[in-house]
């Protein structure tokens, strides 16, 4: 039986177009750091490649996360504040478990944390996958994660890590400075 039916793959409908975009924002300054699956219709990364499994407002509060304690906060992200602030949770409808984009970062209903506008609809964001290249930097505790097909996105107590009693007193003053903003 076809892999790719089984899982609910299609093959990618990222455009010539959705590759200029990326190129015009900066994001294939390296040659060989995306690459387009073609006509394949189920994925198959290279060594060093990988698919994400975030969706794209994750991201967003990832980049809104390193913005916030970089520029706003003087401080590097903080593991701590992180876990303050956020929690993960499976993304799935009733009949479906996302290949792609199955996880979901969340701000903690609890927290008072910026009212960020996402898009309503991103609808289609799946169908436009590519590989992206795993950099490893001599600092790094961890790369993206290898791309499994047959693995299942299961559910982790650690996604709902709460931040520790000192984790806590290390980010008040950063969770202070945030209300302030």
């Amino acid at each position: 039986m076809d892999k790719a039916k089984i899982s609910g793959w299609e093959r990618s409908k990222i455009s010539n177009q959705d590759q200029r975009m990326l190129k015009k924002l900066g994001l294939l300054k390296k040659q060989d750091s995306l690459i387009f699956p073609g006509d394949e219709s189920f994925p198959r990364p290279l060594i060093g490649y990988r698919l994400h499994q975030l969706t794209p407002n994750s991201i967003l509060h990832i980049s809104i996360f390193i913005t916030l304690c970089e520029c706003f906060l003087g401080t590097h992200p903080h593991w701590g504040l992180w876990k303050r602030i956020f929690y993960l949770r499976r993304n799935n409808s009733r009949n479906v478990v996302y290949n792609v984009g199955g996880v979901c970062i969340c701000v903690r209903p609890d927290v008072d944390y910026f009212d960020v506008k996402f898009p309503d609809s991103v609808q289609g964001w799946r169908k436009r996958w590519l590989y992206i290249q795993d950099e490893y930097v001599n600092s790094q505790e961890y790369g993206i994660a290898p791309f499994e097909a047959a693995e299942e996105i299961l559910r982790r107590r650690s996604w709902d890590a709460e931040a520790t009693a000192e984790e806590r007193m290390a980010t008040e003053a950063l969770m202070k400075r945030i209300h302030q903003l």
